[in-house]
């Protein structure tokens, strides 16, 4: 329940909603009929001891009066034993107090329903088609989009396409709506005006589960559940063989550092992937979204807080998949998204430049401002290290 709750945006990203859903469901309705069974046997061992309490002091109280009137039992005797039996009687009924406790989480257990019922629920109108196959082309048209009405247009008339199986970075300063768009494109919003196509069709028009099952998101700080990485990797896609497992984990540059684990694909990730590095929580992200088998994939900032080497890693998975993918990258680090079929820049809300690195390098003053202050902090981080350990 917790996982759901911290990994929710993650769970919708990947349309997994209704499978994280129904699987809470089932584990739910076990622990209830669990508990009914357990209240049903307290209750009747309530009454059974309650009946048994009541019997034998009944039979004490005739049994005691029947020997002390024969001289047989003294009245000292007769209420040192009553005394120990009242006391042995009080312990098994406190025996039967477990019954008020099992009310206690049939409570809890309601008010997880109740939650439940409010993450599921999404105040978007989705459509009613399920679009089975896409090519994973993307339109904006003319995209305006703020999130309050009281607060200034974050996107300001966006309009872009990108062609399926090509890949695109979104680039710019903190705050200039890149994010946003990604969130657009898999419906978390809903613009103020203009429209939003994927395969030519309006995207208000798929229905919920079909829009989110041709979108895979990989996020900055990529949620994985507490299992195994086997586990992390099926929640996707149920129906995956072990073959189609490594080759995602394969194409994500992750299979080999699992094969090396004592467990290998049954390793456990730890809470929130815990066990893993940032690198390859991110690998494993991208194996995931890859095996749920969608054609259009977002990266968010992915490779913001890796190392080189981990960066190296993700560059080179992002080349493949884009071989048969539609890949829409928002990037921090510039460096990361040079061979990018295009790149867009953001500024201010508005489309300020698209084009390729070195089209843009020669001709926008934006990117070469953002591209000449990167590389001027690559360098003087490289002087602070090489000052410290000369």
């Amino acid at each position: 329940m917790q996982e759901s709750i911290s990994g929710i945006r993650e769970i919708k990203g990947l349309g997994i909603k209704n499978e994280r859903f129904n699987t809470f469901m089932i584990n739910s309705i076990k622990l209830k009929n669990k508990i009914i069974n357990i209240n049903i046997i307290s209750n009747l061992s309530q009454i059974l001891s309650q009946s048994i309490n009541i019997i034998s002091q009944i039979l004490i109280m005739l049994t005691g009066g029947y020997l002390i009137s024969r001289n047989l039992l003294s009245i000292e005797y007769f209420v040192a034993f009553s005394s120990y039996s009242n006391q042995f009687s009080a312990s098994l009924m406190n025996i039967t107090k477990i019954n008020s406790y099992i009310q206690q989480i049939m409570v809890s257990l309601k008010r997880i329903f109740d939650i439940m019922d409010n993450l599921s629920y999404s105040k978007q109108e989705f459509g009613n088609k399920n679009i089975e196959h896409i090519d994973g082309d993307i339109k904006f048209a003319n995209i305006n989009f703020k999130y309050d009405k009281n607060n200034k247009l974050i996107l300001r008339n966006i309009s872009f396409k990108i062609p399926k199986n090509s890949k695109i970075a979104i680039v710019g300063s903190s705050g200039v709506g890149k994010t946003t768009i990604l969130n657009l494109i898999l419906r978390f919003y809903e613009p103020l005006s203009g429209e939003i196509f994927i395969h030519d069709i309006n995207i208000k028009e798929f229905d919920e589960e079909s829009l989110r099952r041709h979108i895979a998101i990989v996020k900055q700080q990529p949620y994985l559940f507490n299992g195994t990485i086997k586990e992390n990797l099926l929640i996707v896609n149920r129906n995956a063989s072990d073959e189609d497992i490594k080759r995602v984990c394969k194409a994500a540059y992750l299979h080999d550092y699992i094969m090396s684990l004592p467990k290998k694909y049954d390793s456990i990730v730890g809470e929130n992937g815990i066990n893993l590095s940032g690198g390859q929580k991110q690998r494993l992200a991208i194996a995931r979204a890859l095996l749920k088998d969608a054609k259009i994939i977002l990266f968010d900032e992915t490779t913001s807080e890796l190392d080189n080497e981990s960066q190296e890693y993700i560059k080179k998975s992002i080349t493949k998949i884009s071989e048969n993918h539609t890949v829409v990258i928002v990037a921090h680090r510039l460096s990361s998204i040079i061979d990018m079929d295009k790149i867009m820049i953001i500024d201010n809300g508005e489309i300020c430049g698209i084009g390729t690195h070195d089209m843009l390098l020669n001709g926008n003053k934006i990117y070469r401002r953002l591209y000449e202050a990167e590389a001027y902090n690559f360098n003087k981080s490289e002087r602070q290290f090489n000052m410290a350990y000369n």
